[in-house]
């Protein structure tokens, strides 16, 4: 269940900020857009179905996993370690 909220949640993400535009047209893309993307990916984070509060192995678990995903579909590190870090910050604030 953890696993297909998670690619659920990366899935989404993509579809707001598909590769292609990341690594053809990175330059052009909207601040705006990417910033809206990732808000809307954190707080999707945030409110997690397993309603568990996420702790420090799970927030790991869960970065990695976030982390890996994305390197795999091919974004640009700096966009992938902004996803990232934006998801710790997301999952330690979490009220869940």
């Amino acid at each position: 269940m953890a696993q297909a909220w998670l690619m659920e949640l990366i899935e989404g993400l993509v579809q707001a900020v598909p590769v292609k535009d990341m690594v053809e047209r990175k330059k052009s893309l909207s601040v705006n857009k990417i910033s809206a993307a990732i808000e809307d990916f954190c707080e999707r984070i945030k409110k997690n179905p397993a309603g568990k509060k996420f702790g420090f192995i799970r927030r790991a678990l869960v970065a990695n996993q976030i982390k890996w995903s994305l390197m795999e579909l091919g974004y640009p590190k700096d966009f992938v370690e902004m996803v990232t870090e934006a998801a710790i910050v997301a999952m330690t604030k979490s009220k869940a």
